[in-house]
C-alpha cells in the first residue's frame, strides 16, 4: 500500500459491527477494512447498522495485516446513540428471545445479533413477568466493561386486548368480590373479567393484588375475559382435599411437614415448637395447599388457610 493510497479518503458500507469494532467494504479497497471506535471518535457511541454508509481514512494495521479504517464518520446524518448517562436516545423495538436468572436477550431488526439486557439496568424486568416472545421497546447503551451494546429502559409494549386474544398472559387482580373480579396486565390496556364460572373451574380463591395467569378470550357479551386461570405460584388458598374442614381453635404453632404430611413439633420431633405453645396440635391427615412464606437453601416455612401458624418444610422430607 503506497503512502498516497493510505492518505486517501474512502466511502464504504458497514459489513458487520459488534460492540466497538467491525468491518467495512469499499470500492477500491481489497478485502474487508477493519475498524475500531477508538480510532474514530465520531462514532464512539454509535450503534452502526449493516449496510450503513461510512466515510473513512485508510491505513494499515488491521487483523492479519488487513486494511484498517480510521476517522470513520456516518454520511447518513444518523445520531450516535448515547450511553446510559445520555437520555433521549432513540427508542427501538424488539422481541424478548430469552430471560432467566436476571438477564436475557432481545432480537431487534435495528440491531445485528441478539442484544443483552439485565435486571440491574431494567428493574421492572422480572423472571416470570418478562417472558420470551414479549414485544418490547428499549434504548441502547454501552456496557463499560466490554464496550458492547446493551438494552436499557426495556418496557413491554402495551397492546389492545384484541391483539392478545388467545395468548396466555400474567396479570394482577384489580378488583375482587364474591367469587369474581377483574385483572390488569402489563400486556394490554384496561382490565379483563375473571368470571365466577372460570374461577370456580380453576378451583382457586383470589384476592386483590394477587398475581394470576390466564388466557385472553372473547366473552359472550363481546368483551374480553380471562379463562384457564391459575395462580402464578401454582398454589391456591383451597381447602384441604380429601378431608373435611374443621375449626382450628388451638393457639398458633409452627408445624413440621414430613413426607408431604404435616405433623406437630413434639419433644421427640425433628425440631422444637418455635411458638412455645403448651398445646399440642394434631391436624387431620390429608393434602393441604398453601403458599411459601420464606425459603432459604433447603428449608423454609409455608402458610395455609386451614392450619394455624407457620409450617416448617425441608427438602429432604419432600423429594
Amino acid at each position: 500500500m503506497t503512502e498516497e493510497t493510505a492518505a486517501a479518503r474512502y466511502t464504504g458500507t458497514v459489513k458487520s459491527f459488534r460492540g466497538q469494532w467491525g468491518f467495512l467494504v469499499a470500492e477500491g479497497v481489497e478485502g474487508d477494512a477493519f475498524f475500531h471506535v477508538k480510532d474514530s471518535p465520531a462514532i464512539a457511541n454509535a450503534q452502526l447498522k449493516v449496510g450503513e454508509t461510512i466515510e473513512f481514512d485508510l491505513s494499515v494495521g488491521g487483523p492479519n495485516n488487513q486494511a484498517r479504517a480510521t476517522n470513520c464518520t456516518r454520511l447518513d446524518g444518523a445520531d450516535s446513540i448515547p450511553g446510559i448517562d445520555g437520555l433521549g436516545a432513540a427508542t427501538l423495538t424488539g422481541t424478548v428471545k430469552s430471560f432467566r436468572g436476571g438477564w436475557g436477550l432481545i432480537d431487534s431488526p435495528s440491531v445485528e445479533g441478539s442484544l443483552y439486557f439485565g435486571e440491574r439496568d431494567n428493574p421492572q424486568c422480572k423472571e416470570g413477568v418478562t417472558m420470551p416472545g414479549d414485544e418490547v421497546t428499549f434504548e441502547l447503551a454501552q456496557n463499560p466493561k466490554d464496550g458492547r451494546s446493551k438494552a436499557v429502559n426495556v418496557q413491554v409494549a402495551m397492546k389492545d386486548q384484541s391483539e392478545c386474544l388467545g395468548q396466555r398472559v400474567r396479570g394482577v387482580v384489580k378488583q375482587w368480590q364474591e367469587g369474581w373480579g377483574f385483572a390488569n396486565s402489563g400486556r394490554f390496556h384496561g382490565a379483563v373479567l375473571l368470571g365466577r364460572k372460570q374461577v370456580t373451574a380453576a378451583g382457586i380463591i383470589l384476592q386483590v393484588g394477587e398475581p394470576v395467569e390466564f388466557e385472553v378470550a372473547l366473552a359472550p357479551n363481546g368483551k374480553y375475559e380471562g379463562v384457564n386461570i391459575s395462580k402464578v405460584n401454582g398454589m391456591g388458598h383451597m381447602g384441604m382435599m380429601g378431608a373435611p374442614m374443621r375449626p382450628m381453635q388451638q393457639p398458633a404453632q409452627h408445624l413440621a411437614l414430613a413426607n408431604g404430611q404435616p405433623g406437630a413439633y413434639g419433644a421427640g420431633g425433628a425440631a422444637r415448637d418455635r411458638s412455645r405453645s403448651p398445646y399440642a396440635m394434631q391436624p387431620g391427615k390429608g393434602q393441604y395447599i398453601g403458599s411459601v412464606k420464606t425459603f432459604r437453601g433447603d428449608w423454609g416455612f409455608l402458610v395455609c388457610d386451614q392450619l394455624p401458624g407457620d409450617i416448617f418444610v425441608k427438602m429432604r422430607d419432600s423429594p
